[in-house]
């Protein structure tokens, strides 16, 4: 047999992206708490998405479509956010958590007393989208992404 000294291209097929090091970083803890997190966004978009149909009952004429129709966007928009960070994980936590801070504040001008409405759910929706974004930030940096 023969040997050539050209040696062979490397080419997609025989090239892999990975290192010595994938092994020492592991992503299944940050995996798990985006999934939390993941599951908080989509409480709250079936929270807002019942509230609108509560709304829509209470309320009559174009009044009910308004404030259902309302409630209903942030559904989608909670809904969409958490599908997305699946994708970017710290840009869509702190989305959402600048989303949902920006409708507590929101409120609290429509109905001060709505501020310690729920208080409990709201600090522990806050305290879980925030540790889901720095948690995001620091998987990022570790992914290179």
């Amino acid at each position: 047999m023969e040997q050539s000294n050209n040696p062979q291209p490397i080419t997609a097929q025989n090239h892999s992206d990975s290192t010595i090091f994938n092994d020492l970083i592991t992503t299944d803890e940050h995996e798990k708490k985006f999934k939390t997190a993941r599951i908080w966004l989509y409480v709250l978009a079936g929270f807002q998405f019942v509230i609108g149909i509560i709304e829509y009952v209470r309320e009559e004429g174009m009044v009910a479509w308004f404030a259902a129709g309302v409630d209903w966007f942030i559904a989608l928009c909670f809904l969409l956010l958490a599908v997305w960070s699946k994708k970017k994980p710290a840009t869509a936590f702190l989305t959402s958590l600048i989303f949902y801070g920006c409708i507590i504040v929101a409120l609290a001008l429509l109905d001060p007393t709505s501020v310690l409405k729920g208080i409990i759910f709201k600090i522990l929706i806050i305290i879980a989208l925030y540790k889901a974004y720095t948690m995001a930030k620091e998987y990022e940096a570790l992914k290179g992404i």
